[in-house]
This record gives C-alpha cells, structure tokens and sequence, in this order.
C-alpha cells in the first residue's frame, strides 16, 4: 500500500457556540493535509498530484478569509454570521460545529465524492485529511473509499 499527501492553507474565522474561549470570534491560519491510500496505476502514481488540486483547491480557496459558520452557528441567531452571509463573507458548512474534528470529515468526504466523480479509475482506498488549527492542534479523519 502506498500514500501520497499534500498541504493546503487558507485563513477563516470561526465561533464554536457555547464555548467559553472559542465562543468568541476568532481565527486560525489553517493547514490542510489531503492523504491518499492506494495502488499505482500504470504511471507508478496513485493521482497526479494536479488532479488531487483540482478536487481540493475550490474547496480551500472558497473558505479563505472567510467566516465559517456552522449549523450551531446559524441555529444560535449568531449575528455575526448573519452579517457575514449577507455582505457574501462567510462559507456556509453544514457541519454541526466549524471544530478541526468538523471540518476534517467534511473535507474528506467532499475529496472521496470529487475523486470518485472525476477519477473513477485511480485505485484510492482511503482519503485521510488532517486539519491543523494552530501548530499544536491538529485533528485527522480517515475516510475509506468503496469500490
């Protein structure tokens, strides 16, 4: 089995309602890690890493400098976010909270649907996103992908 990873950043705000210090809104300077699991397809690579930009780049470039909110967010009258989506500065995630933990399993699961859509023959088995808030703080989701 072989992995091949990448590194994406942007830059969000966010609010974890309920929260007694990350209640407030704050931001991160993000990392991104997509990993693939898989076998080499003929070339001797599991993806081009240009294709794996493909699926992942819109989805990190339509998050940067914006205000993630997040159901609870939405749910809570968060005024902030009401503001945010109305002048277009916010990305909506329909994720319960914009936690690490949140964003990492939707991140891997918007890879595992864009790969299987638009590279239906790479041999990928796992797609593992890890989401790094601070240079301490980080969370991983591992996604398996069917065949």
């Amino acid at each position: 089995m072989y992995s091949i990873s990448r590194e994406y950043a942007f830059c969000a705000a966010h609010r974890l309602e309920g929260h007694p210090k990350c209640g407030r809104l704050h931001g991160h300077n993000y990392v991104v890690t997509i990993a693939l699991e898989g076998e080499p397809d003929s070339q001797g690579m599991i993806l081009d890493y240009a294709d794996l930009d493909k699926t992942v780049k819109p989805l990190i470039e339509a998050m940067d400098h914006r205000y993630l909110v997040s159901v609870s967010n939405y749910t809570a009258g968060d005024l902030y976010a009401a503001a945010a989506i109305y002048k277009g500065h916010a990305y909506v995630l329909w994720v319960e909270a914009s936690t690490a933990e949140c964003l990492a399993k939707m991140l891997a699961l918007a890879v595992r649907e864009g790969l299987t859509e638009h590279h239906p023959k790479a041999t990928i088995t796992t797609v593992i996103v890890t989401v790094q808030e601070t240079p301490k703080s980080k969370a991983t989701y591992r996604e398996e992908v069917s065949e």
